[in-house]
């Protein structure tokens, strides 16, 4: 089997240090916000962004990549003698996999796999260290990228927000829902569900909140990351309560960036898991 570059796109939000221990390329989304265009960054990079947005009325819009944007960096990977694995951002939630599908079938299929995550975050990372783990039992790219489709079956991905108007922007709540929420102080559990952001239930406050998304975590759960969109106090908290109910899992932190902010809020909270 030749060598493995694995592509991702910015959603994943994985640290500049970590794309480079593992050599990894992202091809990034763009975010348009106040007047600018910018290509979505790496976690460090776009914090004074969200905490603009934290006090702003104004609600970004983001874009994919394009299918030339994922072409080029296939061709270079492919001419260097690697065979490809791109993870992307759900298809149901994004162009993002479409367009690298597009750019696989221009050029090899048999050595460019393009793989769904079926959500996005840090989910991504928990596939690609699965992959890198059983990887010497693959017979070549595609059992590789096989593997990594089934374990994304196993993954959940699970929040709650701290406001609803970008639920209501997004077109996941109706301006009813998002204007009794507000009055009645309800909070959605989102799932990540089949690719899909769904509304899981509805429950009053806060702390009751982020007990049904603890409680929405398998007992037998192998991994664990806390999630969230410019709430590093509420994570940390969440984190210590973690460790605390679940001792046997690896249990890690992770921020998420302005495309998951611009449909979720700053205030975003969750997790996402591996059985």
């Amino acid at each position: 089997m030749n060598p493995i570059k694995v592509i991702t796109d910015s959603t994943a939000y994985l640290t500049r240090e970590y794309r480079k221990q593992h050599d990894i390329v992202t091809v990034p989304l763009t975010v348009f916000y106040g007047g600018e265009t910018m290509e979505e960054g790496a976690p460090g990079e776009y914090e004074p962004l969200l905490e603009d947005m934290r006090k702003s009325t104004e609600f970004p819009k983001t874009s994919t990549p394009s299918m030339n944007a994922f072409y080029q960096v296939f061709a270079e990977a492919a001419a260097q003698g690697f065979d490809v694995i791109a993870v992307t951002l759900s298809d149901k939630l994004s162009g993002t996999y479409h367009a690298a599908l597009s750019a696989a079938q221009m050029l090899d299929p048999r050595r460019v796999m393009v793989v769904d995550s079926l959500s996005g975050g840090q989910v991504v990372r928990f596939l690609l260290e699965d992959m890198w783990d059983k990887l010497p039992g693959y017979a070549d790219v595609a059992a590789a990228a096989q593997g990594m489709r089934e374990t994304a079956k196993r993954v959940g991905f699970q929040f709650t927000v701290a406001s609803l108007e970008y639920l209501k922007r997004g077109g996941r709540l109706t301006a009813a829902q998002a204007m009794i929420g507000n009055l009645l102080g309800v909070k959605p559990i989102i799932q990540v569900k089949d690719g899909l952001l769904v509304v899981k239930e509805r429950v009053r406050g806060s702390r009751h909140a982020l007990e049904r998304v603890i409680h929405g975590i398998p007992q037998h759960v192998r991994r664990i990351n806390v999630c969230h969109v410019v709430a590093e106090a509420q994570a940390q908290k969440l984190l210590h309560t973690l460790r605390t109910r679940f001792p046997g899992a690896s249990i890690d932190i992770s921020s998420l960036g302005p495309v998951f902010g611009a449909h979720l809020g700053p205030g975003a909270l969750g997790v996402c898991y591996l059985e």
